[in-house]
């Protein structure tokens, strides 16, 4: 630190094992692990049921304009989740949790990885 010419606020240091991991970015880093925070999956979660909620609402009908919000928020979320070790938890959200009427609309990746709009609902 003397040759940095670097000095730590006194109040402002925190220091911990390192196998708590760090958190950044929407992860938590452990050593030869990247874990997604959970804040990340409930968040993930919320929005799935926000979009049942909003589907039924509509009564099963979509338009063009709620069709692009919906890929473009549940692809957000899968386009974070695919750069770590989530593939059962993509699974799950969107085999499990989405509303299986989505489907008449949207296909989903071999890998659970991207959502794109189906050739027929264009």
């Amino acid at each position: 630190m003397d040759k940095l010419f670097l000095k730590l606020h006194p109040k402002k240091i925190y220091l911990q094992h390192f196998s708590k991991g760090v958190n950044f970015l929407g992860t938590v880093i452990k050593p030869y692990r990247i874990y997604i925070k959970n804040q990340v999956k409930g968040n993930f979660y919320k929005k799935i049921q926000y979009w049942n909620k909003f589907l039924a609402e509509k009564q099963g009908k979509l338009n063009k304009e709620d069709c692009s919000q919906f890929l473009s928020s549940i692809n957000s979320y899968l386009g974070i989740l695919k750069h770590y070790a989530t593939y059962k938890l993509r699974r799950k959200m969107l085999t499990k949790n989405l509303s299986p009427d989505f489907w008449k609309y949207f296909n989903y990746s071999k890998d659970y990885d991207k959502i794109t709009l189906n050739s027929f609902s264009r």
